[in-house]
């Protein structure tokens, strides 16, 4: 009995060392990264495999050596012809072998023969209304674009509510009347359409207050109903404009004889449209303009007072680690996903920015999802001053090592610096190459309070900057190059104090 309980031991054993070494091999053998579909189908005349094998594995790609990483990465770059390109890649380690396939299809234009000619693509026509027709936004945020298409500009995010006055309908977009000859559009989804009117609806200012507090001033005024506006950057001024203002002659009084704003301006008011001027000879520090409990609310921060030593003391910083949970980002060659590496840097640059003395705010601290919009209204609730979302770079096609490198975007033309100084900082410091400061127009780098900026640290196809974002003495060192560039940043931006 006792032999046989050991002799089954013994197999169990063996048994699990099989399967441990079978699964060592079979789980990462060939495992292709990129591309992700098998056949994969392109436009791109160059584009590349990305995967990895067993450590100590030999690889050839229609017969030739393709160089192999400590960590069994690779990445063979490939320029496609025409039609169909087939790629063998050969995994070899001592008596182990694999096999496997790429198809890669390059599209390209077909000569037309004896076919009858193609249907001439016939545009939507705008369709004006002989009577405007009363709206009001049912999307929160629902953006405003100056055309009628998703590549268009944002304008404004207009709340629940909003009214509109629409003149014309092209495709799924209608053109919002503003008494001039502006071109506002806004998706129809986001409106419902109630009944014609004969004329605009105009509105007077029924109260205006200006008031302050320790970080913000603020210009509350109470319309008749909530009316179209939209705000603009010019360089640390910004305008305000009211569509549809009948009667403003409150507000005038209140501006008259404030006490609680650096200053505002009526810049001009034309066809009942209002436009307000908040000039400023300080850096911008963000701004919001929304109605909430029957007002229409501007505010402004003002400008931070920071320690000349330690610049960063006390202040609200919110921390992003891209993706998580569920949501994976990129995939590097060896499996690790791009939300690890982002916490990881995360968490870094939490400890490093602490040791300054800031109040870090982070959007996750673990691996868990946490919605695209949430991540924004995460850092705003908690009135941080500047809002830094960490990511590793993708690309489809092209040549990653060629196209790689740290780039950092912003939206908002009071965040570029912030962009720059960051960017700048990290390739100094870390000796990575120069991608650029980049207008991105996304959800995290949208936010005109805080200070946005989004920051692509390396890519995680390029095979040196994957083995360095995985690395934690280079993800250490990306946290303290963040840390020193906000330092710099409030240094040269903020009131300087000498407590």
């Amino acid at each position: 009995m006792i032999i046989i309980v050991v002799m089954k031991k013994y197999f169990n054993l063996i048994l699990a060392l099989y399967f441990a070494i079978f699964i060592q091999h079979s789980a990462i053998a060939l495992d292709l990264r990129f591309p992700q579909r098998n056949p994969y189908t392109t436009r791109a005349n160059v584009t590349y495999i990305l995967g990895c094998v067993n450590k100590g594995s030999e690889l050839t790609i229609n017969g030739e050596k393709v160089e192999v990483r400590k960590n069994g990465a690779f990445c063979y770059i490939v320029n496609l012809i025409g039609g169909e390109n087939k790629f063998v890649l050969n995994e070899t380690n001592g008596e182990f072998t694999d096999s496997k396939t790429v198809v890669i299809n390059k599209l390209v234009p077909q000569p037309v023969q004896n076919q009858s000619p193609a249907k001439k693509y016939v545009p939507p026509q705008k369709e004006v209304f002989s009577e405007l027709q009363y709206s009001t936004v049912v999307t929160d945020g629902a953006p405003v674009r100056n055309k009628p298409s998703t590549n268009g500009d944002r304008i404004s995010h207009l709340p629940i509510d909003t009214v509109l006055l629409l003149e014309a309908k092209l495709g799924d977009w209608y053109k919002i009347c503003t008494g001039n000859s502006e071109n506002l559009w806004i998706y129809a989804k986001n409106v419902n359409v109630s009944y014609p009117v004969n004329n605009r609806i105009k509105v007077s200012v029924r109260e205006a207050i200006t008031c302050q507090d320790e970080l913000f001033e603020f210009l509350k005024l109470k319309t008749d109903i909530p009316v179209l506006f939209k705000t603009k950057e010019i360089g640390n001024n910004i305008e305000l404009t009211l569509y549809g203002i009948k009667d403003y002659s409150l507000l005038e009084n209140v501006l008259n004889c404030r006490k609680d704003f650096e200053q505002i301006l009526v810049k001009s008011y034309e066809n009942d449209n209002l436009t307000l001027e908040f000039p400023s000879s300080e850096k911008l520090w963000g701004y919001n303009a929304d109605y909430k409990d029957g007002y229409f609310i501007f505010k402004k921060r003002k400008s931070p007072v920071v320690s000349s030593s330690l610049p960063l003391k006390n202040v609200v910083i919110a921390v992003d680690a891209g993706h998580g949970g569920k949501e994976l980002g990129t995939i590097g060659p060896t499996r690790i996903p791009e939300k690890d590496v982002n916490l990881a840097i995360s968490k870094y640059l939490k400890c490093e920015l602490e040791k300054r003395g800031a109040v870090v705010i982070m959007t996750r601290e673990e691996d868990n999802f946490v919605g695209l919009y949430e991540r924004p209204d995460i850092a705003n609730a908690s009135n941080a001053i500047i809002s830094v979302s960490i990511h590793s770079n993708s690309m489809v096609d092209g040549n990653p090592f060629i196209k790689h490198g740290t780039s950092v975007f912003y939206y908002n033309a009071h965040a570029k610096n912030l962009a720059e100084t960051i960017k700048v900082s990290l390739v100094n410091d870390l000796g990575l190459k120069d991608d650029g400061t980049r207008y991105g127009n996304f959800v995290l780098t949208r936010p005109t309070m805080p200070v946005s900026v989004l920051v692509e640290v390396a890519y995680m196809p390029n095979l040196d900057e994957y083995e360095l974002l995985t690395d934690e003495n280079f993800q250490r060192k990306v946290a303290a190059s963040v840390a020193k560039s906000l330092e710099k940043y409030m240094k040269e931006n903020a009131k300087l104090t000498d407590y």
